[in-house]
């Protein structure tokens, strides 16, 4: 039989590898949270994140705390997609003008968005998203 993970205390958390906190203000059991921290967890690459305002936003960054460890942008509610591909954009200019060396690791860029910035008011961002081909 495995062993039971210890739950954390605060000082503990403040100090964890963890790249999404569990100490937000989401509902228990909350499906952003667990999709979030598996995501981020899955891999040890540089990230740069974008959220669209909602829930995932509003409950996992209430100044002055955070439960993000990447780099992260909180936009308006259908731009996740399009704050991730300039940032993306900004990154390949960058490198592209020696500003950023070629040995520092290639980030991946990643876009969190709820129903109304994937499917209601922010489609044609997802939509242009899909024809340049972003990974």
């Amino acid at each position: 039989m495995s062993e039971m993970k210890k739950i954390k205390n605060l000082k503990e958390f403040s100090t964890s590898a963890d790249r999404f906190e569990g100490a937000n203000l989401l509902c228990p059991g909350c499906a952003h949270s667990i999709i979030v921290r598996e995501i981020l967890n899955a891999t040890n690459d540089d990230l740069v994140l974008a959220a669209s305002t909602g829930c995932l936003e509003v409950c996992t960054a209430v100044y002055p705390y955070t439960s993000w460890d990447a780099s992260w942008i909180h936009i308006g509610f259908e731009n996740g997609s399009t704050a991730v591909a300039g940032a993306e954009a900004a990154n390949k200019a960058l490198r592209r003008k020696g500003r950023i060396s070629s040995d520092t690791p290639e980030p991946k860029f990643v876009a969190f968005g709820g129903d109304g910035s994937t499917n209601d008011i922010g489609f044609q961002w997802i939509s242009g998203w899909c024809d340049r081909q972003h990974n």
